[in-house]
């Protein structure tokens, strides 16, 4: 399940909350792989960093369903 799968599950609605969390998480993930970037030597997981950018904010808001991944 890819990370906007989940967030796609736990906001269902377009909203501006989804939006957010969406814009906010992208701009998060793109840092995260900036300094990936800059810092080959440290073998990091790209795709771990994405992932983990994008659902650190899952919570800003009560979803409506308790969240399992």
């Amino acid at each position: 399940m890819t990370a906007e799968e989940i967030i796609f599950k736990y906001y269902p609605e377009d909203n501006a909350l989804r939006r957010l969390l969406l814009h906010h998480s992208h701009q998060v993930a793109d840092m995260a792989l900036a300094v990936a970037d800059r810092h080959p030597e440290l073998h990091l997981d790209r795709d771990f960093l994405y992932r983990a950018s994008m659902l650190s904010l899952i919570h800003i808001s009560e979803p409506t369903r308790p969240i399992s991944i």
